[in-house]
């Protein structure tokens, strides 16, 4: 039976199969960003949240909080930097572990001269639940979990995070946080020198949740579209995608939650091009439209 499937049902129940489109990528701000969060059982809160009790736990030399700012007044032992304020973002709050604590992962930015290194997460879990204390578990910094969608996996909620050409997952799992990156625009065979030639990733088309292989009821699907470039040789060797012969195919990723992170499966079975009129269930969540 196939592995490979392009469009599924979207749909939260038990043992069904969970889509999540990066076609048209949500942030965190918009109301079904939110919905899935609170079907998730995550709290998604902002600047203007009472947030104190997280920045607390990063940043214990002293806060800025008010309607429209919540910051440390220094950066926190574990930036790369000693001066500079740290920015919050964004904070989702969960049952990250799938059992009875709470754990938070906090957006942060700032405590980093480069652009690409301000962005920053810190992971956090409940110690307290009376006073609401929370404790540092691991900072990052060049780490961005802005925009981000919450999905299930299993009983276990992860965040899905779409950052330029880059999708990573972030979970909770073997009582430590991971990050892992699942799939990167680009990559491939390719001549580095051209990106149309080789096989590269054109798109993510789309991650899914479900029993994508038999006997393991809880997995990550990444369905990537793959572009195809063949050198035209009466064309020269200019970089252009007039003298390559493009051709594009699908593939799905499959990614086990694991003591490492996302580990990937070695399932690289092809799609053909999908059909987009047909939609499957989870009745049937291995087929492959061709």
């Amino acid at each position: 039976m196939s592995r490979c499937l392009a469009i599924l049902l979207a749909i939260s129940v038990s043992g069904a199969v969970f889509l999540l489109s990066f076609e048209r990528p949500a942030t965190a701000t918009t109301p079904e960003a939110y919905d899935a969060a609170h079907d998730a059982g995550v709290h998604v809160m902002g600047p203007g949240d009472p947030v104190e009790p997280f920045m607390s736990a990063i940043c214990p030399d002293g806060l800025i909080v008010d309607d429209d700012r919540a910051a440390c007044r220094f950066c926190p032992d574990e930036a790369p930097r000693d001066r500079g304020m740290l920015n919050l973002r964004r904070v989702y709050r969960g049952h990250f572990s799938g059992g009875s604590k709470q754990e938070a992962v906090v957006a942060l930015n700032g405590c980093a001269d480069d652009v690409e290194q301000r962005h920053a997460t810190a992971f956090l879990r409940q110690v307290d639940p009376g006073e609401n204390r929370w404790e540092l578990l691991r900072y990052e910094q060049g780490t961005r979990t802005t925009p981000c969608r919450v999905v299930m996996l299993g009983h276990r909620p992860i965040l899905l995070c779409r950052t330029g050409t880059t999708v990573s997952g972030f979970a909770y799992h073997g009582e430590r946080w991971h990050s892992s990156t699942l799939a990167q625009i680009g990559d491939g065979d390719g001549d580095s020198r051209c990106e149309y030639e080789g096989t590269r990733v054109h798109r993510v088309q789309h991650v899914l949740t479900g029993p994508f292989i038999d006997g393991i009821p809880h997995s990550l699907g990444v369905l990537l579209k793959l572009r195809h470039g063949t050198p035209i040789s009466a064309q020269g060797d200019e970089c252009s995608a007039d003298n390559f012969d493009i051709e594009y195919s699908w593939r799905l990723d499959v990614f086990l939650l694991g003591d490492d992170g996302f580990e990937p499966m070695d399932i690289d079975e092809p799609c053909a091009q999908p059909n987009r009129a047909r939609i499957l269930t989870a009745a049937d969540p291995y087929a492959c439209l061709r």
